[in-house]
C-alpha cells in the first residue's frame, strides 16, 4: 500500500532525478536514475589508482520491469558491473541497488 509519505519521497525523487539524473543500463534497460560513485573503493594497481570504484544507483522502480537479482549485468559511462546489493523496502517507490565492477 502506497502512502502520502511514499508519495511525497516518490514526488522528491522525480524532482532530483530530472535535475541531476543520468542514463544507465540496468540488465539491458536503460533507465534514468541518480548514480553515486564510491570515491573509497578505488583499487590500488601498478602505476597509481584504477578507476573501479563501486557505484550505488537510486532509482524509481516503476521505471524498471522487474528489480533485478544479484549478478545481473550493469553498465554506466562504459564502464561494466554487476548488481550486488538490491535495497528495496515494502511498498516503496524508490529503490537502492549497488554494484561492483564485473573485473572483481
Amino acid at each position: 500500500m502506497q502512502t502520502a509519505i511514499a508519495n511525497s519521497i516518490k514526488d522528491a525523487f522525480v524532482q532530483h532525478r530530472a535535475d541531476y539524473g543520468v542514463s544507465i543500463t540496468i540488465d539491458g534497460e536503460t533507465v534514468t536514475a541518480i548514480v553515486s560513485e564510491s570515491q573509497f573503493a578505488r583499487e590500488l594497481m601498478e602505476g597509481g589508482f584504477a578507476d573501479e570504484g563501486d557505484i550505488e544507483v537510486k532509482v524509481l522502480l516503476s521505471d524498471l520491469t522487474q528489480i533485478p537479482s544479484l549478478g545481473k549485468p550493469v553498465s554506466f559511462r562504459s564502464r561494466n558491473f554487476r548488481v550486488s546489493r538490491v535495497g528495496t523496502q515494502p511498498g516503496a517507490l524508490v529503490g537502492e541497488i549497488s554494484c561492483r565492477p564485473s573485473k572483481r
